[in-house]
């Protein structure tokens, strides 16, 4: 294919002009100036017709589209953002994109930015803290309209700040606990307050939390609610612990097989996320425990699949869906008004109750949703 290249030559006179001339091999890139000199009419003409800004006579519109047609000309993307200041696209940073929970968030929050004509750029920081603030820099590089963030566990309050300085909004989900930014969360104390009630409604005494990492803001939040349910409770002999694991992306099973071994073990386990749910299950196994009839067991979250389980799951089923809807409808709103006030929505999830936490449905499963998680 024989393309064009330009060469600059003088008149003599101090004056330069383009010589255009064939190179074989090379590709033709259509400019909006060649389109403009195929259609007879000037540049902002044509990018009058293309961005609807002003109104052309019919004839005139015409030979624009039929340029444009016949040149296969594509306007840039990235010139068409410097231009507009939008470059139609969102950044979306997940704590750890291997969670289930995150997979069914990011699909509603793809699907939002899909109808808003919008494209999604997917990071992931791995909880990790530096990795966080290299992922939020490459988004703010490729100059993303907007982000939606699940922080990680110890995030550093530069990202925001640096969001900030860049004119980007942000919109926090899972982990609300930063004030004056848009933010998408659940009442994590009512939740887990509800599933320990539940468990000591039902005759336990001896309950164990699997809590998972005391960094994280709504793990912190759910050992509230295991307290306040078994402060509550006001029942002498109740015995509570909360047992820790090791910070970073683990399933709690080696600690969860050495609580198992105790004497005596706790007669109730209450997982607090979904990847602990699995840990749990793999050490009930093997130590060769049934549940429920060796030991009670709920789940904060559900986990994939859980619906084929045996026993079925007693567990507080996160709404993610609903976040990332809420999630993009917020930011969609913070960039048609940057000055709105900021606001947090609590997204009401639901308890299903299964039969693995041993009464087979005869004591009613409550979620009891506070005025306010403060």
């Amino acid at each position: 294919m024989l393309g064009e290249s330009i060469r600059l030559r003088s008149s003599g006179i101090g004056v330069r002009y383009i010589e255009r001339f064939p190179v074989k091999g090379a590709v033709v890139m259509t400019t909006i100036v060649d389109v403009a000199r195929m259609a007879n009419v000037s540049v902002s003409t044509v990018s009058h017709v293309m961005n609807g800004t002003k109104k052309v006579s019919d004839g005139t519109r015409l030979r624009v589209e039929n340029a444009i047609r016949t040149s296969n000309f594509t306007p840039h993307p990235v010139a068409r953002s410097l231009r507009s200041g939008r470059t139609k696209s969102i950044g979306l940073i997940a704590s750890d994109t291997g969670q289930y929970i995150f997979g069914q968030m990011i699909a509603e929050v793809e699907r939002g930015t899909r109808r808003a004509g919008q494209t999604l750029l997917l990071a992931n920081s791995d909880e990790d803290r530096e990795q966080e603030k290299k992922v939020v820099q490459t988004l703010l590089d490729h100059r993303v309209d907007g982000m939606i963030i699940a922080p990680v566990a110890d995030s550093d309050p530069e990202i925001f700040e640096r969001c900030a300085a860049a004119g980007c909004p942000v919109v926090v989900i899972d982990r609300t606990s930063e004030p004056g930014f848009d933010q998408v969360g659940i009442d994590n104390r009512s939740a887990m307050s509800s599933l320990t009630k539940h468990l000591i409604d039902i005759g336990h005494t001896d309950i164990a939390l699997i809590a998972g990492d005391l960094g994280v803001w709504t793990i912190q939040e759910r050992i509230v609610g295991f307290r306040q349910a078994l402060q509550d409770a006001a029942v002498p002999s109740l015995h509570g612990e909360v047992i820790p694991t090791e910070r970073g992306l683990v399933d709690g099973q080696s600690e969860i097989e050495i609580l198992l071994q105790r004497e005596p073990r706790p007669t109730a386990i209450i997982a607090s996320s979904g990847l602990l749910t699995l840990g749990a299950l793999r050490a009930f196994r093997s130590q060769n425990l049934s549940v429920p009839e060796d030991i009670a067991f709920v789940s904060f979250d559900g986990v994939m699949n859980s619906e084929f389980f045996e026993p079925k799951l007693t567990c507080f089923i996160h709404p993610v869906e609903r976040i990332g809807q809420e999630a993009i409808s917020l930011l969609q709103r913070r960039l048609a008004d940057p000055q709105a006030p900021a606001e947090t929505v609590q997204v009401p999830g639901a308890l299903f109750h299964g039969t693995s936490c041993g009464c087979d449905g005869t004591v009613p499963l409550i979620l009891e949703v506070s005025s306010s998680s403060d």
